[in-house]
């Protein structure tokens, strides 16, 4: 479990660093950072169809990216894992490991 753990997070920051990201200025990030926060858990919500909460949280302050685990509440072989942009809140990847089906799902937002 933890070399699987250790192993998503080290492939989400060869995701994450692979995508260099264009910076806004702090009025706009004010304006979306609620619009945001709305639409990265509605995307979650669709996405799972479950209830789901948030584990742990690594910041790259480098990168301005924030990634975080995401649990799904019914499932305790399921994790998810979510990139955000600091600056503007904005989701960038989402990626999904399902331990019972030995699958991984990535979806990329940024594009």
């Amino acid at each position: 479990m933890k070399k699987l753990k250790k192993f998503f997070r080290v492939f989400a920051v060869v995701l994450i660093v692979a995508n260099f990201l264009s910076c806004t200025n702090e009025n706009e990030i004010n304006n979306q950072e609620i619009t945001e926060n709305q639409k990265n858990e509605n995307v979650l919500k669709i996405f799972y169809d479950a209830e789901f909460s948030f584990g742990e949280v690594i910041e790259l302050k480098n990168e301005n990216l924030i990634i975080k685990e995401v649990i799904i509440n019914n499932y305790p072989k399921r994790r998810g894992y979510i990139t955000i942009h600091k600056l503007n809140n904005t989701l960038m990847y989402l990626a999904d490991i399902d331990q019972e089906k030995l699958e991984i799902v990535g979806i990329d937002y940024f594009k």
